[in-house]
């Protein structure tokens, strides 16, 4: 099959994101792109692979699982879980993410620290908000968003980071706690190297 509309597509997104950072006088290597590989084949990631990505975002426990059989066919790559997380299903996929973009309770928050901890490693994650506050969609409110917050900060093996603004002015107040980006922060564990933004928790 031939795979080259994939490094086609990939090229214009990278040209895409090249142009905005230039327009927004913001440094393009700041800014890591999530190749979202859910329901596709393991060839399509290889051929996204083979084009110069390394970040792939799955929304199931189960596919992650199957493609990570083949993870080492793709050295320096990481899988990201960016779809809703049963408690349940955490120590199956703990050790084959480098990210997981959608804790929306303290008891999620909670299980993924332990199950961290029995692992032997450091879990980056996200809390994910319903900020539409949409019904069908996965997230807690803004107005919860504080607390847990906090809580998660208290968490030992579990490294918190937020969607970084353009500057303190531009920060996000959840539930009485502002949150902007101070500095940069780089998460190594192994093969599991990018670059964050530290969160910065001002309260009020």
């Amino acid at each position: 099959m031939d795979y080259d509309y994939i490094r086609e597509n990939l090229s214009n997104v990278h040209e895409n994101i090249e142009t905005a950072c230039s327009k927004s006088g913001r440094d393009v290597d700041s800014v890591k792109l999530i190749a979202v590989s859910k329901t596709k084949p393991f060839e399509d990631l290889l051929a996204a692979y083979n084009a110069g990505e390394r970040i792939f975002g799955e929304n199931k426990v189960q596919e992650i699982c199957s493609k990570y059989e083949r993870i080492g066919e793709l050295p320096g790559a990481v899988f990201h879980l960016i779809g809703h997380l049963q408690t349940n299903k955490v120590r199956q996929v703990i050790d084959k993410v480098a990210m997981i973009h959608s804790v929306d309770s303290l008891h999620l928050a909670q299980v993924i620290d332990k199950e961290a901890a029995r692992a032997g490693l450091i879990m980056d994650i996200l809390i994910e908000v319903n900020v539409a506050e949409e019904e069908s969609k996965f997230g807690i409110s803004c107005d919860e968003a504080g607390d847990l917050v906090r809580e998660c900060a208290k968490l030992h093996n579990c490294l918190l980071y937020t969607s970084d603004a353009a500057d303190e002015e531009d920060s996000v107040d959840l539930g009485g706690l502002r949150i902007a980006k101070k500095n940069t922060r780089q998460s190594n564990r192994g093969t599991r190297r990018y670059k964050k933004e530290k969160i910065k928790r001002n309260e009020q």
